[in-house]
C-alpha cells in the first residue's frame, strides 16, 4: 500500500494499493510517485490524479534500490547491471545503460548534467543525465557496492576492499587513492572524514589523500554519509544523535550549488 502525506502538516493526502510488492522506498517528483517492486516493474502514480491506473516500466532485473530523483531525471539500477533513466517532469523512459556487473548502489547526480553509477564490475560510469552519452568510465580493479560521491570538482569512490579513489569529475582521471577506507562520512574545505575498515574516524587531506589524524569512534554505532555539507553526523544504538563540525566552521559548508540546482528545476 502506498501512503502519500502532506509534507507541512503530516495529513494523509491519499492511500492507494500498489500492484506489485515494493522492494525499496518510493521516490517522489513534483508530478508522480515512483515505486520499485521485486519483479523489476517500476510503478508511477500521479500525485494529483488518483483515478488513473499507474504507468509501469519493465526493468531487466530486480530493483532493490530506492530510485534517485535529480532535477533532470529519475534513475534506478537493477541487480542485473542495468541503469534506467526516466523523465522527471513527465512520464517516459529516456534510456538505459548496461554495466558488466550488478549495480547495488544508488546513482548520484553531479551538476550540471552528469550522472554517476558504480558497479560490482569495478567501474565508475559518468553519463549525460538526459542523453545517456558516456563522458568517461574509470576502473578501480575492485568491486564497488557504495555510491560514487561528487563534491566540487572531484568524485570519491570507495571499493569493497577498502580502497578510496579521488577522481576528476570532468575527465575521470585519478587524482589519488588511499587504503583502509570503509566509507566517506563528510568533507570540509580541506579535509575528508572517513570511516576506516577498523571502525575509526580517519581524517584525510582532500588534495593528496594523505592521512592527517585518526580518531576513536567506538561509542558511535552509526555514521551518516553526508555529501551535502561538512557536518559529521553520528548516532548510537541507544538513540543519541550528534552533529559535529570543525571549530572554525560555525555555519555549514554546503557542497551543493543551490542556485544552480534551482535553475535546473525551472523549465526552459
Amino acid at each position: 500500500t502506498l501512503h502519500l502525506l502532506k509534507r507541512d502538516t503530516g495529513e494523509m493526502a491519499w492511500i492507494r494499493p500498489i500492484q506489485g510488492v515494493a522492494s525499496a522506498g518510493p521516490a517522489l517528483t513534483e508530478e508522480y510517485v515512483v515505486v520499485p517492486t521485486f519483479s523489476g516493474a517500476v510503478e508511477l502514480y500521479d500525485i494529483e490524479e488518483t483515478r488513473t491506473l499507474p504507468e509501469i516500466y519493465r526493468s531487466n532485473g530486480r530493483v532493490l534500490i530506492q530510485p534517485t530523483v535529480t532535477p533532470l531525471c529519475v534513475v534506478w539500477p537493477t541487480d542485473r547491471g542495468f541503469l534506467y533513466v526516466a523523465r522527471t517532469t513527465q512520464k517516459g523512459l529516456l534510456y538505459r545503460m548496461e554495466a558488466k556487473g550488478p549495480i547495488v548502489s544508488a546513482a548520484t547526480y553531479a551538476s550540471p548534467s552528469k550522472l554517476l553509477a558504480a558497479s560490482i564490475d569495478g567501474y565508475v560510469y559518468c553519463l549525460h543525465a538526459t542523453s545517456g552519452d558516456e563522458f568517461w568510465r574509470f576502473s578501480t580493479g575492485e568491486s564497488i557496492s557504495n555510491s560514487a560521491v561528487p563534491i566540487g570538482d572531484s568524485v570519491y569512490v570507495v571499493t569493497d576492499k577498502g580502497s578510496m579513489f579521488c577522481l576528476n569529475l570532468e575527465t575521470g582521471a585519478e587524482k589519488w587513492s588511499a587504503p583502509q577506507v570503509q566509507r566517506l562520512v563528510s568533507a570540509s574545505k580541506d579535509r575528508l572524514y572517513c570511516l576506516s575498515v577498523t571502525g575509526r574516524l580517519t581524517i584525510l587531506d582532500a588534495k593528496t589523500g594523505a592521512q592527517i589524524a585518526v580518531m576513536g569512534a567506538y561509542a558511535a554505532d552509526f555514521f551518516f554519509a553526508n555529501a551535502k555539507t561538512d557536518r559529521i553526523i553520528i548516532g548510537t544504538a541507544t538513540g543519541v544523535i550528534q552533529c559535529l563540525h570543525e571549530t572554525e566552521l560555525q555555519w555549514p559548508l554546503v557542497h551543493v550549488d543551490l542556485a544552480e540546482a534551482e535553475q535546473k528545476r525551472r523549465p526552459e
